[in-house]
Formats: structure tokens, C-alpha cells, sequence
């Protein structure tokens, strides 16, 4: 899972941390066909801070759908 807080309060990680990560996720980004993020806030902060990662970023929420609940003997 990717993680983009420490892009986003940038004083919570050292800045060689930073600066490896942010490289190495922009690299990331621009070589993917396909992105998944785990909620619509994510996908956007993606999209602030490497544009063109909107349009092929999906959102695959981490809860199952309804229809997956427990069937119960009612």
C-alpha cells in the first residue's frame, strides 16, 4: 500500500526519505498502466501530487461489497 502522508505534511519524514520516495512513486506513476487507491481522498491526493495518475486511477474500496454479508437462516 502506498502511502502519501508523508508527501502531504512533508515535515514527518526526513527530507532523503522524501526525496527517495517521491522519485521513486512519481517513477512509479508514470510507468503503470493501471492505478488502484483505496478511497476517492487518496485518488485525489494522487492526482495532486502527480499529475496525469487520475485517469488511470481506480478506486477499490477495502471493505466487501454487501452482497458478500453473512446469510442467515431467517
Amino acid at each position: 500500500m502506498l502511502i502519501l502522508a508523508f508527501l502531504r505534511i512533508p515535515e514527518i519524514q526526513p527530507w532523503k526519505y522524501r526525496y527517495y520516495w517521491q522519485n521513486a512513486i512519481a517513477r512509479t506513476v508514470e510507468r503503470s498502466n493501471r492505478l488502484i487507491s483505496v478511497s476517492e481522498s487518496t485518488k485525489s491526493d494522487l492526482a495532486k501530487l502527480f499529475p496525469g495518475s487520475e485517469k488511470k486511477t481506480t478506486v477499490v474500496y477495502e471493505a466487501p461489497d454487501p452482497q458478500y454479508s453473512r446469510v442467515t437462516e431467517e
